[in-house]
């Protein structure tokens, strides 16, 4: 079959609960001309054979299975590793989305050659679909030079936006994923120095947040496929560290902007890593009270109405388990 425009990249990994919808959802885009790629980083429950049913009914749903569990940063590679369309969205197995995300954000990235990434505005949403927090109004980096885009990008862009629409040629070069605790903060950075981040003022993304507030162990542990503990936090930072640091050198035009975009990346570093150590430092203290705290916080935003609610911590994470954006 030719490519398609789009290929959807459909993470899974236990997702028995609710990648029937998700995948009924993907495929309810009034934007048709797409492929679901689903990656399944070897799932021990039913997901395999939700995601067969639907591929039996669908041709444009293909279902692909590890050998091994990569961990999700590995999950993202793998899943664009067998994409073949012009653009490429990455999905969650457990996520929704409006029936016009697709047709809108393509639209702007077929009129507009300078946007290497479109994402729309983001609601959290929870095991019901109720909406429980409407985020605020993202950054649009069209018109800026690479540094502000840079600085844009990195001190005020939700990680959520990994999973907006990008040119396939772009990500391409930003990829593969790393094995680090905040490997979509890598990749975005690096993404604003290739071109413009066009955003779409509507929530037509819904990230669904249901998992256990502020364990940062087990939402790195999840990331990487491997255990850890406390006496690992300084390696997986300066791992962290390292990355971004590697990436600025790599692809800043001139010496002045290495020196600046990294003086840039240091100070916003010192600021995620405190971020992430306080959760850290919380929800192993003091479990109880930290959960109970999380959970009063979003309880509280949803009493308040969605417009107004606080950011769920639980999203603090990053969209794939890194430091706080």
């Amino acid at each position: 079959m030719p490519p398609p425009t789009v290929s959807i990249g459909l993470l899974a990994y236990n997702e028995e609960r609710f990648i029937g919808k998700t995948i009924e959802a993907l495929l309810a885009q009034d934007f048709t001309d797409f492929e679901v790629v689903v990656s399944d980083n070897c799932s021990t429950d039913r997901t395999p054979d939700i995601c067969r049913q639907y591929a039996a009914r669908d041709p444009r749903l293909v279902y692909a299975r590890n050998s091994r569990n990569v961990g999700s940063a590995g999950n993202v590679n793998a899943a664009f590793s067998r994409a073949r369309g012009k653009y490429f969205i990455l999905a969650c197995g457990h996520d929704l989305w409006d029936p016009t995300l697709l047709s809108k954000c393509v639209a702007v990235l077929e009129s507009d050659p300078s946007v290497v990434l479109c994402y729309t505005d983001c609601a959290f949403i929870d095991e019901d679909d109720r909406v429980t927090v409407k985020l605020p109004r993202q950054v649009d980096t069209r018109g800026m030079n690479l540094r502000r885009r840079y600085n844009a990008v990195l001190w005020s862009l939700d990680c959520y936006a990994i999973c907006g629409l990008h040119r396939t040629e772009a990500l391409r070069q930003a990829l593969p994923m790393q094995p680090v605790i905040g490997p979509d903060n890598v990749v975005l950075s690096e993404l604003s120095m290739l071109g413009a981040f066009a955003n779409i003022p509507e929530p037509l993304f819904l990230l669904r947040v249901f998992r256990t507030l502020g364990q940062m162990p087990a939402v790195w542990q999840r990331l990487l496929n491997r255990e850890t503990r406390w006496w690992h936090v300084p390696g997986l930072f300066a791992d962290f560290t390292r990355a971004f640091l590697a990436m600025v050198s790599r692809r800043a035009p001139t010496p002045s902007d290495r020196l600046y975009l990294s003086a840039s990346t240091l100070l916003r570093l010192v600021r995620m890593i405190a971020g992430s150590l306080g959760m850290l430092i919380g929800s192993t203290v003091f479990p109880r009270t930290y959960t109970r705290l999380t959970d009063w916080l979003v309880l509280r935003g949803r009493r308040r109405g969605p417009a107004a609610a606080p950011r769920d911590p639980a999203d603090e994470s990053g969209t794939l388990g890194g430091p706080p954006a």
